[in-house]
């Protein structure tokens, strides 16, 4: 057993004496049938200490890990392209290009590493959301904002690609309702759904989301301040 599998036992190990539901949820998961996920914003995936990287290193699955950040696309690319399926685009709601708002390589470079993965992470479609991350620093935001065109696929359009997904997570810094608004859960046949819920704006919107979950037959298992996950009954 190679020295990365032992490490992903023991932090799963760490997570499961700190009674961590969500990481019973995915082992249970894990073990129970064979695994093959979709990440959508994956560049947390390059990090060690994400949750879904315990996982896909530790057990034999089949996945697809998909970012539009460069920086972390690459490293991502580094790491998992003999394993898994990378794809550098952005899931939307629809095909086509959009504008994605980072931050400059050459003020990255200038942070320590967890600055930098800070502000990385908070790559998003929404301009406001990076400059809020920029002006917590005290930094001038037009100086450091940058905008990228990336590539767009429609989630849907994604599935049908992937019709075997059975785990699907979704973190995309503020865009997570739109693309389960699109998805078409009476087509796709996934039985867990992973996603942020601390981005999704207001209360009605929410609800919609609850609405469209029961209405097709999911239970929501686990919920905090930070994610949800939802699984087929």
């Amino acid at each position: 057993m190679s020295l990365e599998k032992i490490a992903c036992i023991f932090r799963i190990l760490i997570n499961l004496l700190k009674f961590k539901k969500e990481f019973y949820i995915i082992l249970k998961l894990f073990i129970s049938r064979k695994i093959f996920f979709i990440k959508i914003g994956a560049s947390e995936a390059s990090i060690t200490n994400d949750v879904l990287a315990k996982f896909i290193n530790l057990f034999n699955c089949e996945g697809v890990l998909i970012e539009p950040n460069p920086i972390y696309f690459n490293k991502i690319k580094e790491k998992y392209s003999r394993k898994f399926t990378c794809l550098k685009l952005a899931i939307s709601n629809r095909n086509g290009s959009r504008n994605l708002f980072t931050t400059k390589k050459k003020y990255l470079n200038s942070l320590s590493a967890i600055e930098q993965t800070s502000l990385l992470r908070k790559t998003s479609f929404y301009k406001l959301k990076v400059i809020a991350n920029l002006k917590k620093r005290g930094d001038e935001k037009k100086k450091f904002l940058k905008k990228i065109k990336v590539k767009t696929l429609e989630i849907n359009s994604l599935l049908n690609k992937y019709k075997s997904t059975n785990l699907l997570f979704i973190d995309t810094e503020g865009h997570d309702y739109f693309i389960l608004e699109k998805l078409n859960l009476k087509k796709f046949n996934i039985n867990t759904i992973i996603f942020e819920n601390r981005h999704i704006p207001g209360i009605s919107l929410r609800n919609k989301l609850i609405k469209k979950f029961k209405k097709n037959n999911y239970k929501l298992i686990f919920n905090n301040f930070n994610e949800s996950i939802y699984q087929i009954k």
